[in-house]
């Protein structure tokens, strides 16, 4: 793993921090995991966490088109790219 370049999509775990900084490797994470905070956040800065969680929800609904669709990974992307 360590001549990997690329995007890699990880959910936090300590151990993919080795590919911090590294050069041709793009780290992502999982839209879930900010949904999830916001979702948390209502109940400190409600007006705010729902603005956001609003805003998500076109992404998420364009996830669903996609699952419910079968769509291959390539095809997603394809659909992802036409809703920006």
């Amino acid at each position: 793993m360590e001549n990997y370049s690329g995007a890699l999509q990880t959910d936090g775990y300590a151990a993919y921090n080795i590919f911090e900084g590294k050069e041709n490797v793009t780290l992502l994470a999982f839209m879930t995991h900010a949904n999830r905070y916001f979702d948390e956040a209502k109940n400190s800065d409600n007006r705010r966490a729902i603005e956001m969680l609003t805003l998500l929800q076109p992404l998420y609904n364009e996830e669903k088109v996609a699952r419910d669709s079968v769509l291959n990974p390539e095809e997603r992307m394809q659909l992802r790219f036409r809703k920006i």
